[in-house]
């Protein structure tokens, strides 16, 4: 288990640089490992939500000059595959005082 979790957390601060901001994963506990999805699916909207067990959740913090959607979202998907969650949403974006912060909810379906 606990090589797993060097593992997510090494991927985390890799991809924390692809979209030039601050990365931070909280897995919740008693969350059992599985192999990595295939695909991961974004979800852009809290009510869209699906039915699924939430294993983690994302922040993103980013200056907003550099701010880059795709890039971001390339972010979370490849964090949550690597938590081994299928679906990752934005259920919270906030920009404040040229600073862009999203949290997200890693869930396996």
């Amino acid at each position: 288990m606990r090589s797993s979790w060097a593992t997510v957390l090494g991927a985390a601060l890799c991809l924390g640089g692809c979209a030039h901001g601050e990365l931070r994963v909280v897995r919740l506990r008693g969350v059992a490992t599985t192999p990595l999805p295939a695909r991961v699916r974004v979800i852009r909207s809290e009510r869209d939500l699906p039915a699924g067990q939430e294993i983690a959740w994302i922040e993103w913090t980013g200056d907003d000059g550099d701010f880059e959607l795709s890039e971001m979202v390339t972010t979370l998907r490849e964090t949550a595959r690597a938590l081994g969650a299928n679906v990752v949403a934005m259920v919270r974006i906030d920009r404040v005082a040229g600073a862009v912060r999203v949290v997200a909810a890693a869930l396996r379906r």
